[in-house]
């Protein structure tokens, strides 16, 4: 499967060649149009024995998901991880915990704003949570949307 936007990317097009070059001409490439992934029910999709799909936006990467456990095709990509590129706090938390190097950060979720307090300085903020502790910030920083979808920053 690969979603029509993707195929006329540069790089998709070098994965693809690999494939048809290193296949001995055994592999036949479907690719699904965007009518099919949009408009069409899983079931009348084409079958495949082997699932490469990227997600982007207005890419219905659930119904692909439904996909891919109803008929088990090999996936040579992680469906439900690429979920995490749509928030930053799961990708985030997905870095700390393999040990990625990351900057200094504080997140604060609207939702969760009351629990947090937030002190304004002119060279830094300071965010004490529920329990007291106290996180500092140096100015610039950047202000990012938990849905990794906005680019929306502020600076």
């Amino acid at each position: 499967m690969l979603w029509v936007k993707k195929q006329k990317n540069k790089n998709m097009n070098n994965i693809i060649n690999s494939i048809q070059t290193h296949s001995l001409n055994n592999i036949k490439i479907i690719i699904f149009t965007q009518d099919t992934i949009l408009n069409k029910s899983i079931e009348e999709w084409p079958r495949c024995d082997c699932l490469l799909a990227f997600y982007s936006k207005n890419f219905p990467l659930d119904k692909c998901i439904e996909y891919y456990n109803k008929y088990k095709p090999l996936c040579l990509n992680n469906l439900e991880k690429q979920k995490l590129l749509l928030n930053r706090e799961l990708i985030l938390n997905e870095l700390i915990k393999h040990k990625v190097p990351v900057l200094n950060q504080i997140i604060v979720l609207k939702d969760d704003y009351i629990n947090n307090r937030v002190e304004e300085k002119d060279d830094y903020i300071i965010l004490t949570d529920i329990n007291g502790n106290k996180k500092e910030l140096s100015r610039p920083f950047i202000e990012k949307p938990t849905d990794a979808e906005s680019h929306d920053l502020y600076i």
